[in-house]
C-alpha cells in the first residue's frame, strides 16, 4: 500500500505587509534625500576642488581665449548644467574625478549623465590651438585651473525631477591629447565607470554632493 505524503499549504502573502514595508522604505530613503548636505570644497588626494556657480541655462561656456569665447547651444528640449571649478594638485598630471548627475528614485538615484571636464580658458589663441603649451592648464604643485564642465539634460526633468549632482571620492579621467583637436588636451570620461544606481550608504561613502534641484518636490 503506498503511503500519501501530505504538503502544508504555504500561509497567504500579506500584501498588505509587503505594502506598509515598502511605504516605510520609501520614507528612510525621502527623509535621507532631504537631510543631504552640499560642499563647496572638496579634498580628494592629491587634489582639492573648490566650486563656485552651478547653473543650468540654454547656454554653456569654456576654452575661452582674448577675443573668443566657445559657446555651446543646446538641442531643443534641453539646457546645459554647467559649473565654475578650480583645481589644485600636489601632484603632477592627475587624473580628474567623475561629477555625475543622478535623478531621485523610490529607493536609490539613478544615473542621467556624466559631466565632461572642459578648461575655462586659455592665455592666448596658439596655446587654445595646442601651437604652445599653456602651463596654467597643466594641473601641478603650485598651480591652479579652472575648469568649466558641463552636460545636457532634458528641459522637463531640470524643472520637475528631484537631481543630485555629485563628485566621486576617486580619481579617474586621464588627461589625454589629440594632436589635430583645438584644443589639443582633454580629460577622457571613457576611463570611468559610472555606477547605474546609488544606494543611500554609497552616496554617503563613495561620494561628495555638489548641489540638489527641485528637492522640495520630495
Amino acid at each position: 500500500m503506498n503511503a500519501v505524503t501530505e504538503t502544508a499549504t504555504p500561509p497567504p502573502i500579506d500584501s498588505t505587509a509587503i505594502k506598509q514595508e515598502a511605504h516605510i522604505a520609501d520614507s528612510i530613503f525621502s527623509v535621507g534625500i532631504q537631510q543631504l548636505k552640499t560642499v563647496d570644497k572638496v579634498e580628494i588626494p592629491p587634489l582639492n576642488l573648490q566650486i563656485g556657480e552651478i547653473k543650468a541655462g540654454k547656454r554653456w561656456q569654456f576654452d575661452r581665449y582674448p577675443g573668443n569665447t566657445r559657446t555651446e547651444i543646446p538641442d531643443s528640449g534641453y539646457v546645459f548644467l554647467n559649473a565654475d571649478i578650480r583645481i589644485s594638485s600636489t601632484e603632477e598630471n592627475p587624473r580628474l574625478p567623475a561629477i555625475l548627475l543622478y535623478k531621485v528614485g523610490k529607493q536609490n538615484l539613478e544615473i542621467v549623465d556624466v559631466m565632461t571636464w572642459m578648461f575655462y580658458g586659455w592665455k592666448n589663441e596658439q596655446a587654445f590651438l595646442g601651437n604652445t603649451k599653456d602651463e596654467g592648464n597643466l594641473l601641478g604643485p603650485g598651480r591652479t585651473v579652472r575648469f568649466s564642465p558641463g552636460l545636457a539634460v532634458r528641459e522637463e526633468a531640470m524643472k520637475n525631477q528631484v537631481l543630485v549632482l555629485v563628485v566621486h571620492k576617486s580619481s579617474c579621467m586621464k588627461r589625454t591629447e589629440r594632436k589635430f583637436d583645438n584644443p589639443p588636451l582633454f580629460y577622457d570620461a571613457n576611463t570611468c565607470r559610472a555606477k547605474g544606481q546609488l544606494s543611500l550608504n554609497e552616496l554617503a561613502q563613495y561620494y561628495e554632493v555638489l548641489k540638489i534641484f527641485n528637492q522640495q518636490g520630495l
